[in-house]
């Protein structure tokens, strides 16, 4: 009889140690990493890209990027006046956030610079987002760009006509 309790329990506790398997569903999402995720940064590196000279095919660039490359000129010269006119930027040294000096060729602030034109072109010409692939997220503004730069920005929107 010992003997079988024994044994028992031995059964149990190598029950109890047998890894568990579960049942994957085809097609779970996982709920830290979406499937597909925001397109921002692939228009943000194509913009950064032709900025420093790469043809939008060699940059695989998305149309939004190619019109805000169109545009660069005149999204420049409104950051640029937009950035003069809000006084907490010079006084705090904060002109790198936000791309400028236009001549900077540090890789942070083109990508700034470059995140800013980009939100200054969404937010004067598409407001409400806008698609870049199938499937994607509308690619808007505020999902790449901080509140005090998106508000910096939104107030040069309002100057920019389209």
């Amino acid at each position: 009889m010992r003997q079988l309790t024994a044994m028992l329990a031995l059964l149990a506790c190598a029950h109890a140690l047998t890894p568990k398997r579960y049942l994957v569903t085809r097609h779970a999402v996982d709920p830290i990493r979406p499937e597909i995720g925001s397109p921002a940064p692939l228009v943000i590196n194509a913009l950064v890209a032709m900025e420093r000279g790469a043809s939008a095919r060699a940059a695989d660039a998305p149309d939004v990027a190619i019109e805000v490359q169109e545009m660069r000129p005149k999204l420049q010269e409104v950051l640029v006046s937009t950035c003069a006119d809000e006084p907490w930027i010079a006084k705090y040294k904060e002109e790198g956030r936000f791309g400028l000096p236009l001549s900077d060729v540090d890789p942070l602030v083109a990508m700034q610079r470059n995140e800013c034109l980009l939100a200054l072109y969404l937010l004067a010409r598409h407001p409400d987002g806008v698609s870049v692939d199938d499937g994607a997220p509308l690619l808007r503004a505020e999902d790449f760009l901080d509140q005090d730069r998106l508000d910096v920005v939104m107030a040069g929107a309002l100057d920019l006509d389209l």
